[in-house]
This record gives C-alpha cells, structure tokens and sequence, in this order.
C-alpha cells in the first residue's frame, strides 16, 4: 500500500469515528502496538488463553489472548496470521485484554484494567492496512463492549449507578445510561462487580446481560436501554447444580446462557445450555473446558481447552434442535 493509500485510510477512519479536536479526548495512538506476522500456524501451539472471539470481515476470526496481552487473526482455516499487542501500558498495549468485536471493516477491542476501547482499521488479507488504533479512553471500568455502528458502541461498567452506557467512540462521551446497579451484584466479589457479558449484535431489539457468580439474567431494551425482564436461571440442570454462567447469545429468537455445571467433584466441569422464553431443548453438554463463541447466523467456534487450546468451526444447529414446551 502507497504512502498516500495509508494516509487517506487514517483520514477517513478519523471522519467515521469522530475527529479529537472534538471533545480532546478520542486520538490516535502516537505509537503503533507490536505486530507479528505469523506464517498460518496452529493456534494449538500459540494460544496460552481465548478470552474472546468474533468474527473476520475476510471470513476468518479474530481471538483475544488476556494472558499474552495481544489478540490475533486467524484465516478461514483457522490458522494464526497475524499477532497484535503485548502486555504493557503504553498505546496499543494491554494489561487487561477480554473483549473484541468486529462491525463491518473494524475491528474494537477492550482493555478493561487502562480503561480504553482501541478501534483498528479494517483487516485486509494479506496485510494490516495499519496497526495504528484510535484509542478511545473510559472514565469508568468496563467490562465488556458491543459496538452498534461505527460511531457508538455499548459498554457493560458501573457509572453514576447505571450499568449500560451509550458512548460516543468519536469522544469518549456517555451519550445515555440505563440499567441500575443491582446490590446483589457487589456480594460476589467483596464489593466489587463480578465479571459480566453483554450478548452482542448491532441488529438485536434486545440485549442480554449475564454475571459470573450470579443465576440472574437481565433482558434490555437495546432502544431505551431500560430492563426488560429478569429472570433466575433453575440452581441445577439435570441434577447438576450450576457453578457459573457465561456469555448469553441469542439464536432462533430463544435466548441460550452458557452455564458450567459439576456433575461430581472428581469430574472437569461441564458447560450446558440453559433456555428461557417459550421453546425448550434437552441441555446439550460440552465435555471438559469448552465454550461457543456465536460469530452470526448459524456459525460459532467452539474453543477447547487441553494441553493447547483447540478451535473449529461449527453449526449452531447441530447443537439445538428446538421443540415446544409442554
């Protein structure tokens, strides 16, 4: 790509997301984050964590890694292609890397310990037009990130008693607030919010909001963000009593929260799916450590976890086969 390709890209990502001299305090990162170019190797002998995944506009995906502080592209084959980041404080470094969501040619990641959401120009096979972010700086803690066009995004923290914020990624700015904090919450952790997923798609009427510690599953307007509904997950599936809960996605209209299960204290963990709403499927259970991560329509990666960490594509129905409840 020439010099003059490259600036233009700059430019009109800047034009998209809002220009700094706007509120002075969006910018662009003034050093370019460690990045490794990796010859489509094996995630199984790369990964030493997956905090996240979604999907690639080029039809791979991309993978955070919270333990080596950098998130990678994989290709359609699910080969590593390309490292970004390293643990650190300064721009384009991360010290506490979970979420990472893509909408349309951008790629969002969240830094929940320095309080930034870093926006990347878009991936394009075989190169990274820039690994320069946009770093977009929090005055609160986030926890997770669901961008809904290329100008907002919503972000899962506490402020001001609220718990989901409308930001202005041009700014930073809180442009509305909903959800209240919930006492409860702060009994997990000795005071502090456990840690929390907000299911994620630009197009959804409604967002679903899970914790880690806690069996409550809040439905939000994605309109008004207000509190829909509130429900409690059952305390055991199948005689299984429920440990902890994952992220929630929603397929076929029926909204599905990953749960992990102990079915004996000399077994692993297992991860089942639990239903709410009108429909009803016997739980399917992963064995071991395994998540689905949803990446749109019928596809979602499974990510398992042995001695490395293992990654293919898979259906979602091949998993819920829906019949009505009795």
């Amino acid at each position: 790509m020439s010099k003059i390709s490259r600036t233009l890209s700059r430019a009109v990502l800047m034009a998209a997301i809002g220009s700094s001299a706007s509120y002075g305090q969006s910018f662009i990162s003034p050093t370019a984050p460690a990045v490794e170019r990796l010859n489509r190797v094996s995630p199984y002998t790369v990964l030493l964590s997956v905090g996240d995944v979604a999907r690639a506009r080029n039809g791979g995906i991309v993978v955070t890694d919270p333990v080596q502080g950098a998130w990678y592209w994989l290709d359609q084959n699910l080969r590593l292609v390309l490292r970004v980041g390293k643990p650190g404080g300064s721009f384009g470094e991360f010290r506490a890397l979970q979420s990472i969501r893509t909408l349309g040619y951008r790629t969002y990641t969240l830094d929940t310990h320095w309080k930034r959401i870093y926006v990347y120009e878009p991936l394009s096979a075989p190169y990274f037009r820039s690994p320069v972010p946009v770093v977009v700086p929090l005055d609160f803690t986030p926890i997770d990130l669901c961008p809904i066009t290329q100008e907002r995004a919503i972000v899962l923290g506490e402020r001001d008693g609220m718990l989901l914020h409308e930001i202005d990624l041009g700014s930073g700015r809180v442009v509305r607030s909903g959800l209240p904090v919930d006492p409860s919450l702060r009994d997990v952790e000795g005071g502090e919010l456990p840690e929390g997923w907000i299911s994620c798609s630009p197009r959804a009427r409604e967002f679903i909001v899970t914790w880690a510690g806690l069996p409550v599953v809040d439905v939000v307007s994605a309109a008004t963000l207000h509190l829909v509904a509130r429900s409690l997950l059952p305390a055991d599936v199948s005689d299984r009593a429920i440990s902890a809960l994952g992220r929630a996605f929603i397929y076929k209209g029926e909204q599905v929260i990953q749960a992990s299960v102990d079915s004996d204290v000399r077994t692993t963990p297992e991860t089942v799916f639990v239903f709410h709403r009108g429909l009803q499927s016997p739980p399917r259970v992963l064995t071991g450590h395994s998540r689905l991560f949803p990446i749109g329509g019928d596809s979602a990666v499974m990510v398992t976890v042995g001695e490395g960490y293992t990654l293919e594509f898979v259906k979602l129905s091949e998993f819920f086969q829906f019949v009505k409840a009795k």
